[in-house]
C-alpha cells in the first residue's frame, strides 16, 4: 500500500513546531513570572500552610515540585530570624528547618549564615531548581553551592544570583504580627547553570545557601517536569500547516 503523500508534510510540521517549543527551554538564571499555590491564597499570602505547586519562567511551566527533606546544618543556627505559618516571627522554626517542604508562609529572614539542605536523593535529572523569597527592599543577592548525598560540596561549583535576576514581586505577603507586607518573588536555574572546573554534578542531592545580608528565603526546591508554553507564532504555524494538509487531502480524494 502506498503511503499518502501528505504524511511527510505532517512529520515536517510536527518537527518544526516541537523544535520551536523545545528551544524555549533556555539555560540561564531566570526570574519567575508566575506561581500557583495550594490552597489558593487569593491576593495576599498570610496565615496557614500555603504550598507552591508550580511556577513559570521564560515561557516554560515547571511542576512536580519537591522541597528539601532534611537539614544538614542542624536545627539551631544563631543570628537568624524566622517567619511562622501565621505570618508572625515564630521561634519554633529554627535553622534551615524553616525551609523544608514547599510552604511559602515560613522562611529564613535576612540570611546571614551558611546552611545546607538535603533533598534525600540524587536529583541530577531535575528539570530545574528554584527559590522563592519575600521582597521587602535591599540587595538580595545570594550564592548557591551544590552538595552530594553525604552533604559534601561538589568540586568548586556554585551559582551566584544577583538582585537583578530575581523575578518581580507577584503577590503581597504578610511577614510579621505588626502587619509588615512584602511580596513573593522567585528565581529558577538549571543544573548546567552552575559554574565550576571540577566535580561531578550528577551526584547533586542538596544545596548550600551561602549567607548574605538581605535574602528572605521561603522555599528552595526542584521541579521534575518542564512544559513549554506554545508561542503564538508556533501555534499559528501549526494551524496553517494543518490547513494545508486538509486542503491537500481533499484534492487527493476528489
Amino acid at each position: 500500500m502506498n503511503t499518502p503523500r501528505f504524511i511527510p508534510y505532517l512529520s515536517f510540521f510536527s518537527f518544526a513546531v516541537f523544535a520551536g517549543l523545545a528551544s524555549s527551554v533556555s539555560g540561564a538564571v531566570l526570574g519567575i513570572s508566575d506561581m500557583t499555590f495550594s490552597p489558593d491564597p487569593g491576593d495576599t499570602i498570610g496565615a496557614g500552610v500555603v504550598d507552591i505547586t508550580s511556577y513559570a519562567a521564560d515561557g516554560v511551566v515547571y511542576s512536580g515540585l519537591q522541597g528539601p527533606t532534611s537539614n544538614f546544618s542542624g536545627t539551631s543556627i544563631p543570628s537568624t530570624v524566622f517567619y511562622g505559618q501565621g505570618g508572625a516571627q515564630d521561634p519554633v522554626y529554627e535553622g534551615g528547618n524553616s525551609l523544608l517542604g514547599l510552604n511559602v508562609t515560613s522562611g529564613f529572614a535576612n540570611v546571614d549564615v551558611n546552611f545546607d539542605l538535603s533533598f534525600g536523593q540524587v536529583v541530577d535529572s531535575a528539570a530545574a531548581f528554584f527559590m522563592t523569597e519575600v521582597l521587602i527592599g535591599g540587595d538580595d543577592a545570594i550564592t548557591v553551592v551544590p552538595l552530594d548525598l553525604s552533604g559534601n560540596v561538589i568540586g568548586d561549583y556554585s551559582i551566584s544570583i544577583t538582585e537583578a535576576q530575581w523575578g518581580a514581586g507577584l503577590l503581597d505577603q504578610k511577614i510579621s504580627v505588626s502587619g509588615t507586607i512584602g511580596s513573593i518573588r522567585g528565581v529558577s536555574f538549571l543544573l548546567s547553570d552552575f559554574d565550576g572546573t571540577f566535580g561531578d554534578l550528577s551526584t547533586i542531592a542538596g544545596l548550600r545557601i551561602v549567607g548574605s545580608t538581605g535574602a528572605d528565603l521561603t522555599t528552595i526546591g526542584y521541579a521534575t517536569t518542564a512544559t513549554p508554553i506554545p508561542e503564538s507564532a508556533s501555534v499559528a504555524f501549526l494551524l496553517g500547516g494543518i490547513g494545508l494538509l486538509v486542503t491537500a487531502v481533499r484534492r487527493r480524494l476528489s
